[in-house]
C-alpha cells in the first residue's frame, strides 16, 4: 500500500502480497497522458525554460536552461552543477540561475 489514498502501486509484489494475504486489489486510477507543446512568447518578449533535477534524493543536482526568442530561436542557454541536494532544490536554484 502506498500514502493515505488506500490504493497499491501498479506492480506485481504488490499484488502478490495482497492475494496471500486474500485482500482485493485496489489499483490506483491510470492517467491520460496531456499534451503539451511549447508555445513562443509575445513579441519583443524571451522566453526561458528552465529545468533542474537530482540525481537520487539526495544526490547531485543539476540545472540547465534555455532563452528563446518570439520565433522560437534560442538566444542563450546555460548548464550548472549545484553540489548535492533534492529535486526540489535543483528546479529552485534553476529559477534563481536563469534570473541572474
Amino acid at each position: 500500500m502506498q500514502g493515505d489514498h488506500g490504493f497499491m502501486r501498479n506492480d506485481v509484489a504488490n499484488l502478490v502480497i495482497l492475494k496471500k494475504l486474500h485482500v482485493a486489489p485496489r489499483p490506483a486510477p491510470t492517467r491520460l497522458p496531456i499534451s503539451v507543446s511549447w508555445r513562443p512568447p509575445p513579441l519583443g518578449w524571451i522566453k526561458i525554460n528552465t529545468d533542474g533535477s537530482s540525481q537520487g534524493a539526495p544526490g547531485i543536482m543539476c540545472t540547465g536552461g534555455v532563452f528563446k526568442r518570439t520565433d522560437g530561436s534560442v538566444l542563450c542557454c546555460f548548464h550548472t552543477s549545484e553540489g548535492v541536494g533534492f529535486a526540489f532544490l535543483a528546479e529552485l536554484l534553476a529559477v534563481i540561475v536563469a534570473l541572474e
